[in-house]
């Protein structure tokens, strides 16, 4: 899930991908923190929405761009749901014809 915005002239891309929430996790964020405490962990989810197309993006300028959203409240609840998407999508199915698929039995020891 990612939706693109112009800002200043210049396309930007926001939503997770699994590398910017696996580089969230590692840095100690977790997703409990933006209710539990907000004020820190916000400004790390936002910025963390931005490393997923643009991993060189700088801290300030992502604070920058998200100054200039409406809608914020909405926003965020699209950016979980991006967040729990990644999730999710480890979970897909390989496609039928990938002939990739690894079929366990879970019937027998």
């Amino acid at each position: 899930m990612k939706k693109s915005f112009e800002y200043k002239d210049k396309m930007y891309t926001i939503g997770f991908t699994r590398r910017s929430v696996e580089q969230l996790e590692s840095s100690g964020f977790r997703l409990s923190q933006l209710e539990d405490t907000p004020t820190s962990a916000l400004p790390k989810f936002v910025y963390g929405a931005f490393l997923g197309a643009h991993p060189q993006i700088r801290k300030s300028l992502a604070d920058e761009i998200w100054a200039e959203f409406q809608q914020k409240a909405e926003v965020i609840k699209w950016m979980i749901e991006s967040w729990y998407a990644v999730g999710s999508s480890m979970l897909d199915e390989p496609e039928e014809n990938s002939g990739n698929g690894i079929l366990l039995d879970l019937e027998t020891d």
